[in-house]
């Protein structure tokens, strides 16, 4: 991580990081790591190579909790030349947005508050960050539509547990 610790996964975060599941979920309280879950499963795909989707319902709360984790966990240095100055705390998205990285891995990066929204491009992989805010289960449905190319497809979401009825 950029601050020099090491991910060091509990057994159940591991048996979820390593899952080959085409839909897979982590739940868990605050503050358990489930978000560094997912960075980390998202990481594997990104050093595969792949193109892939991260998506939290609400784009505000991406913008102080998904992507904060997310870029802490980042290898900077195989972003290309021309994003990397998102490093910086400095910055902070505004709108959606793509990352490229130079084995030709992309991540776009975006909230999908509006499900119709969460159409989008074909990827290897799909994660879900706080899906239980997704209510109706609907923008996991349509972006996880687009989770069709690449070895080994995958969606995965990661959020706080939810009501029985809560379609997750």
């Amino acid at each position: 991580r950029k601050d020099g610790w090491t991910y060091n996964p509990s057994p159940n975060h591991e048996g979820f990081i390593k899952s080959t599941a085409r839909n897979v979920m982590i739940y868990g309280p605050r503050g358990c790591g489930k978000s560094a879950c997912g960075s980390q499963k998202a990481l594997f795909k990104i050093m595969e190579g792949e193109k892939g989707l991260i998506m939290n319902p609400d784009f505000e709360n991406l913008k102080i909790s998904t992507w904060p984790e997310f870029k802490q966990w980042i290898p900077w240095k195989m972003v290309i030349i021309s994003q990397r100055h998102r490093e910086s705390d400095a910055w902070q998205p505004s709108k959606p947005f793509t990352m490229n990285f130079t084995n030709d891995a992309v991540v776009y990066i975006k909230g999908g508050k509006e499900a119709g929204s969460t159409r989008g491009p074909n990827v290897n992989w799909f994660w879900l960050d706080e899906g239980g805010r997704d209510d109706t289960g609907l923008a996991w449905q349509i972006a996880n539509a687009s989770v069709r190319i690449g070895h080994n497809p995958q969606a995965w979401c990661t959020e706080t547990p939810r009501p029985t009825e809560h379609w997750s």
